[in-house]
């Protein structure tokens, strides 16, 4: 029988960082057997924030960890967005994951542009523009 479950932020950091050893094997071996297992755009969200907030982790090494996890077959997650907002977040340290999804998200969702008040995500990115007032 394959398993179907979903993942939450903190089973994907302890699974990337192994700083708990046997949660991450835990992890480790769920992800080694049949199964299904999906992540949300809204956990990989969070797992990018602590990754930077609380780890300060590098952009390039997360980038690396949302290609890793979009790689696993046995994980479900927003592929599309994930290869799309990678290139867009490393190229712009100054604007937050979150935003750089929201605008990868109305690119590919022929939804452009995205309209903000935020006047540096705006100059930043091109799927963005500032909504006038």
């Amino acid at each position: 029988m394959v398993r179907t479950a979903s993942l939450d932020a903190c089973c994907i950091l302890r699974w990337l960082l192994q700083d708990i050893p046997e949660q991450a094997q835990a992890v480790h071996e769920l992800l080694s057997n049949t199964g299904n297992y999906h992540i949300a755009d809204t956990t990989l969200m969070e797992v990018v924030y602590v990754l930077e907030r609380i780890y300060k982790q590098e952009r390039y090494f997360i980038a690396s960890c949302l290609n890793l996890i979009s790689s696993l077959n046995q994980i479900n997650c927003n592929r599309e967005l994930i290869s799309a907002v990678i290139p867009v977040y490393t190229e712009n340290p100054a604007v937050s994951f979150a935003d750089c999804c929201a605008a990868t998200y109305a690119e590919l969702n022929n939804a452009q542009p995205l309209l903000t008040f935020d006047k540096k995500l705006a100059y930043k990115l091109s799927q963005a523009e500032l909504l006038p007032v």
